[in-house]
């Protein structure tokens, strides 16, 4: 392969900086705090004690959604994430109309904050929870300046008082749920909200299962074509275990009332004696929220910043600070994460937000995947993770994840305020136009993807 990709490729100082248990606080980070401590009380107040259905649904489609994930991770290197995977194979416009669309992501980041400023809320009644959130935001975007190495020492940190928190969590809550108000066959009312109840809560804790994200930190990997799939198999077992375990507890304990939409606090306080609790919502809610609020950071600055390389916006976006942070553009991203905030944003609106830009996104990112195998053949053939896998399996998994993601725009858009619809499609409105524009009149890089 030409050494010229490379050399047309580079990012920044930030390359190969991680290692793979690095990448894996970051992926794990990410899904547990999006997933489990923010959508399973909302899921829980669409669905009720069969929360643990839709979540076990979401680990088994998302544990196919990972298969061609891993192929493609394993057979070819994107610079970039998500856009670097867009643009290096379908071209110029269609990377340029998936970075500006990345954008919609950073409204809904500030789910995570609200959400961690309401546990803290619960433990301090006296903690405005806007004000809160907006404190956190701040000490959050001040953190991410220090560049990913250091951003990655604390989240390694968080992730394993996390992973210890959680298992204190299961080990005194299993003993004390009533199982049997999580069985069809004991509780007249496991089904209370019928299919569709399932089907939501399935949606808004496929969110928490994302395993396609491993993308996004390919280029920081050391060996990203061994670390991606090793951290994507790692990442959906340890989070699966979490997930069912804590949907177990969360719905089997308490009264529905009492935990449907609401933190996980009251829940861990009834089962847990005071210093325990104290643990816990130290380890659990804040270590998880803290970690996802970090890696969010990361998600959605890789795509801009990549596309600020291929000249698609002002260079001064990527700047960096000493430690390798991205200073004006993670400001840009905090002060849309404050949107919510100002618009008093509820937690089931914020979710379906995210919900329905991640899935327009991925449906983009999908369409990228599907056509490796033939714009890349020797890589894919050398591929380092499922070479002995026929290749329709890759192609039925993937006909599964368009499906999903279809599906979840349409459940998404029927859920949110029509004004994000409008946002959504003036974006789109924009996106085109401007990146067939900006094509046009050249200086646009063309971005191939690593297959060394």
């Amino acid at each position: 392969m030409s050494t010229e990709v490379k050399k047309t490729n580079t990012v920044d100082s930030n390359d190969g900086a991680l290692s793979k248990w690095g990448i894996l606080a970051l992926a794990v980070g990410a899904n547990i705090g999006a997933g489990l401590i923010t959508m399973l009380p909302v899921a829980i107040a669409e669905t009720g004690h069969s929360v643990w259905v839709s979540f076990l649904i979401a680990i088994i489609v998302g544990s196919i959604i990972a298969i061609p994930c891993m192929m493609v991770c394993s057979a070819v290197v994107p610079p970039g994430g998500g856009y670097g995977m867009v643009a290096g194979t379908l071209g110029r416009t269609a990377g340029g109309i998936y970075s500006s669309l990345s954008m919609l992501n950073w409204l809904g980041s500030g789910i995570y904050a609200i959400s961690l400023a309401q546990y803290i809320n619960s433990l301090i009644p006296a903690a405005n929870v806007k004000v809160t959130a907006f404190i956190l935001m701040t000490a959050f975007f001040i953190l991410n300046l220090v560049g990913i190495k250091g951003v990655s020492r604390v989240q390694t940190l968080m992730t394993g008082m996390l992973i210890a928190g959680i298992a204190t969590f299961v080990i005194v809550g299993l003993p004390q749920t009533d199982f049997a108000l999580l069985m069809p066959n004991t509780n007249p009312e496991f089904f209370a909200n019928g299919g569709k109840g399932i089907w939501k809560a399935f949606l808004l804790l496929m969110f928490g299962v994302g395993p396609q994200y491993g993308i996004f930190y390919a280029r920081l990997a050391k060996d990203p074509k061994k670390t991606q799939p090793w951290v994507t198999r790692n990442q959906v077992l340890i989070t699966s275990v979490a997930y069912i375990c804590m949907a177990f507890i969360a719905a089997g304990t308490l009264p529905l009332e009492q935990v449907a939409g609401k933190p996980l606090t009251y829940v861990a306080q009834a089962i847990m004696p005071t210093w325990l609790f104290v643990f816990f919502m130290i380890a659990v809610p804040m270590m998880a929220l803290s970690t996802t609020i970090i890696s969010t950071y990361v998600v959605c600055s890789e795509p801009i910043v990549a596309a600020v390389t291929d000249g698609w916006y002002w260079k001064g976006l990527a700047r960096q600070t000493k430690g390798g942070g991205y200073a004006i553009l993670m400001g840009l991203q905090y002060l849309l994460c404050v949107v919510p905030l100002i618009l008093d944003w509820d937690m089931n609106m914020l979710g379906n937000t995210c919900l329905l830009t991640f899935a327009i996104l991925d449906i983009v990112l999908y369409v990228a995947l599907w056509v490796v195998p033939k714009k890349y053949p020797e890589a894919w053939q050398n591929r380092g993770w499922g070479r002995k896998l026929p290749d329709w399996v890759f192609y039925a998994a993937m006909i599964e994840s368009f499906a999903l993601k279809l599906l979840t725009v349409a459940t998404s858009a029927s859920s949110v305020k029509p004004y994000i619809i409008v946002i959504t499609v003036a974006a789109l409105a924009i996106s085109i136009p401007y990146a067939i524009i900006k094509v046009r009149k050249g200086g646009i890089k063309e971005r191939s993807i690593d297959q060394d």
